[in-house]
């Protein structure tokens, strides 16, 4: 049959409507698009939220980096100068571990004292206060002259030795973390660490040698001592004790490297390394004849060990 011109332009539009059309869908099916577009918008949605979340993480770093540390111990030993040493001699003359008593500028109390001396522990300044020193009694010019507030010398060593023993903690006369914590809670509570009086060792090398015992600037008991031969002298100079014992066996060499072994050595006070105070029977007394310890006659030593604690200081003097 012969198609109209009508005919003809009719075909023509329905071909080119199939031709646009994917094969097998209809155009209602254009709707089985829509996941696709969907799964475009979610996925640019999904980065836009990890791009957020990481913008969030980093800020929180940057707020953990802008939290305030805590302050770094000061650690304070022999040697030590300056503020720090000045608030920790403040706090052992607080404390009553020190041959001299301190007194604020202005007039504070020594609660108010002690509070502030804490304030600055816990801030990590340990800012000292203004006052001035006193000796509580006349001392030895052997003692006397170690003293500097601005210094740890051997007085605040001994004195941290005695607040260490206290406390339980290791004697080492060094001041860290673990010092700086019962200081702390010593310093709230205000309550004196020793009640004792001060007591100081002095050890003379003059013939004949002799070892006298100090308390609060007064002589308390003297005795006839021996100190180090010249192959093993007993070491010149100021030192604090850090241990005891009732009773210990000693065994080493001699100089001439011949063993030796002194079981139940009685009542030792060791000051500086291996030389320490003790018992030991002589034949006689006030002259050198040890391998650098102090002995004394056994009838005296349980006394002079009575007098000592961990911390007093020994002078040996030439």
């Amino acid at each position: 049959m012969r198609k109209t011109w009508w005919t003809r332009c009719l075909s023509a539009v329905i071909a080119a409507t199939v031709w646009l059309t994917p094969w097998g869908m209809s155009g209602d099916d254009s709707a089985s698009l829509q996941p696709v577009l969907a799964a475009q918008t979610t996925s640019t949605k999904s980065a836009s939220s990890v791009t957020t979340h990481a913008t969030s993480h980093t800020t929180t770093k940057l707020k953990q980096a802008n939290v305030p540390q805590p302050p770094k111990p000061v650690v304070i030993a022999i040697g030590s100068t300056g503020n720090a040493a000045l608030w920790m001699n403040e706090a052992m003359a607080e404390l009553n571990l020190l041959p001299l008593t301190f007194k604020p500028a202005n007039g504070e109390s020594p609660q108010a004292a002690c509070k502030q001396l804490e304030l600055a522990l816990a801030a990590g300044t340990l800012t000292p206060i203004t006052g001035s020193w006193s000796w509580k009694t006349a001392e030895p010019q052997s003692l006397v002259q170690l003293w500097n507030p601005n210094l740890a010398s051997a007085i605040t060593e001994g004195a941290i030795m005695a607040f260490e023993s206290a406390h339980g903690l290791a004697v080492d006369g060094i001041a860290g973390p673990q010092v700086d914590s019962a200081l702390k809670q010593a310093l709230i509570s205000d309550q004196a660490v020793s009640s004792q009086p001060y007591t100081y060792i002095t050890v003379s090398e003059a013939r004949p040698e002799t070892l006298r015992v100090w308390q609060n600037g007064k002589v308390v008991l003297t005795t006839l001592a021996n100190t180090g031969i010249a192959a093993s002298p007993t070491p010149i100079g100021t030192f604090p004790v850090f241990a005891q014992y009732l009773s210990q066996d000693m065994r080493g060499k001699d100089p001439n490297g011949v063993p030796y072994n002194d079981p139940g050595v009685p009542y030792v006070s060791y000051f500086n390394g291996g030389c320490a105070i003790h018992g030991f029977v002589r034949a006689g007394y006030g002259y050198p004849q040890s391998l650098g310890c102090v002995e004394l006659p056994l009838s005296i030593a349980g006394k002079v060990f009575s007098y000592i604690h961990i911390g007093t200081l020994v002078t040996i003097q030439s």
